[in-house]
């Protein structure tokens, strides 16, 4: 029977050393500081008390328990930031560690810095800061990663580099609103024609072509909205009004309704969609000098040979109608402090008469 005990009793004890092995350090989240952030003090404790829960490496003491039993002691727990004051706190709640945060915008900056107490020694285990951008909307998410690297638990290193690095393109983290997700902005540049509609372009005023080169500038605006905003990559969809011409005192719109994709860490982007264009033309053809007649200006019977000769061609004079084409655009964005500089090259398929261009613009990130 005295064996049966003691055995009963030695299993007991085992069991109690085995829990006591597996119990997780007691701490505290004392002192709180934030500055010159719209997040207040108290807002930074109730982020990292539930930081340090999602840790599962302590068994953190609740706020609220915490400050009732250091009021009855006479001690402001959120004030508490110095190490004799932290190691009173450990021993008068009984909790075996305390830390103190702070939480500093200063410049472009935002500095998150946190201190660890062991509540025996009364030493600093651990002195951990990080720098981060000043994105105030994803504090809890630095207060997340600050203790992931200060613990050496795995990180998402994306998101840090996304809250840490100034990079060349925005994404979903370092520029939270929508509004700012996007390079709407004026469009200059200007566009070659070629093909059948660059030959009426180059023909005399007096044939109703433009007598000039067919180059024509490029003035516009581009509305665009990321629908895709994840990691690397931005989903676009892009609307984009503008006028050419001007120079040759002509007045020509043009719509271009665009999908793309953007990549967030070259700036490189690509869209592919369809243009509608006005333009003036007329039914005529080329006489044996290659001069254009228009056929409204031919007298009489046409003969079988114009008939196969007539073709719609570039007319200032014709009547005007909506066309349709393909674009196809490549470019690259280029940020320099709080400004973006798109540049692109495109073309445009259409039947007889592809064209080329060059357009570039800017917007401010406010």
């Amino acid at each position: 029977m005295k064996t049966k005990f003691t055995m009963l009793f030695g299993t007991i004890l085992l069991y109690i050393n085995l829990l006591e092995s597996q119990k997780l350090p007691s701490i505290v989240i004392a002192g709180s500081e934030s500055k010159n952030t719209n997040v207040s003090a108290e807002t930074v404790t109730d982020m990292f008390n539930l930081e340090y829960k999602k840790l599962n490496l302590f068994d953190v003491l609740d706020k609220h328990d915490a400050q009732q039993i250091t009021s009855e002691n006479k001690i402001e727990l959120n004030s508490c930031f110095n190490k004799t004051c932290l190691q009173q706190i450990t021993q008068i709640l009984k909790v075996e560690k305390a830390v103190s945060c702070q939480l500093e915008k200063f410049n472009d900056k935002i500095y998150i810095s946190i201190r660890q107490i062991d509540g025996n020694s009364g030493e600093v285990e651990k002195n951990f800061s990080i720098e981060f951008l000043s994105i105030e909307k994803e504090i809890q998410l630095m207060c997340e990663i600050t203790l992931q690297k200060m613990y050496g638990l795995p990180v998402n290193e994306q998101k840090f580099k996304q809250l840490t690095t100034i990079q060349s393109q925005e994404s979903t983290i370092n520029n939270p609103e929508v509004s700012r997700l996007n390079l709407n902005g004026p469009r200059f540049g200007f566009g070659y024609i070629l093909g059948r509609d660059g030959e009426s372009f180059k023909r005399a005023e007096s044939q109703g072509g433009f007598d000039a080169f067919p180059v024509l500038s490029q003035f516009g605006y581009q509305f665009e909205v990321a629908y895709l905003n994840q990691g690397n990559i931005q989903g676009l969809f892009e609307f984009v009004p503008s006028i050419s011409g001007i120079e040759h005192g002509a007045f020509i719109p043009s719509i271009a309704i665009l999908h793309g994709v953007r990549s967030n860490k070259s700036g490189l982007e690509f869209a592919v969609g369809p243009v509608l264009v006005a333009a003036k033309r007329t039914l005529g053809y080329y006489n044996e000098n290659n001069n254009w007649i228009r056929k409204v200006d031919i007298r009489g019977p046409l003969s079988e040979e114009i008939e196969n000769k007539l073709s719609s061609e570039i007319d200032r004079r014709g009547n005007l109608r909506i066309e349709g084409g393909l674009v196809i655009a490549i470019g690259k964005s280029i940020r320099s402090g709080s400004v973006n500089f798109p540049i692109n090259i495109y073309c445009i398929l259409k039947k007889d008469s592809p064209r080329l261009g060059f357009s570039m613009g800017f917007n401010t990130k406010k």
